[in-house]
């Protein structure tokens, strides 16, 4: 995991079947907010994205890559603060084989931060 453990801790993560519903905290004293921007920090949407993969990653227990963004809006601005919480519904679905479909949703306080709807190549561990 890229991001796990170092800009944001898992709080929770359930699934049933094909939904996961995950939130984690984000770690305000991470590097990138030193760069992006300095006074004004802001998670880069990126990394809001990057997180969708680890955190699915981490359900299925394997390694994903994404291949395609077929939609990806960006909706919100997410700026740390001392307890910023952020919560992803993920779904997905075999799209082929070795290939996720996902539609994710992202938010923070009941605003959405992250609408994306992509697909995954699963890779071998």
């Amino acid at each position: 995991m890229l991001f796990e453990g170092k800009l944001y801790e898992v709080i929770n993560m359930e699934g049933v079947g094909e939904i996961l519903h995950g939130s984690i905290a984000i770690l305000r004293n991470h590097p990138v907010f030193d760069g992006h921007f300095p006074d004004n920090p802001i998670l880069p949407g990126v990394c809001t994205l990057q997180i969708v993969g680890e955190l699915l990653s981490m359900y299925l227990d394997q390694k994903l890559m994404l291949v395609k963004s077929e939609n990806i809006k960006f909706m919100s601005l997410v700026v740390p603060t001392g307890n910023t919480t952020l919560g992803y519904e993920i779904s997905f679905s075999s799209k082929e084989e070795n290939i996720l479909s996902v539609k994710c949703t992202v938010t923070s306080n009941e605003v959405d931060v992250l609408k994306m709807k992509g697909s995954y190549l699963c890779q071998k561990n």
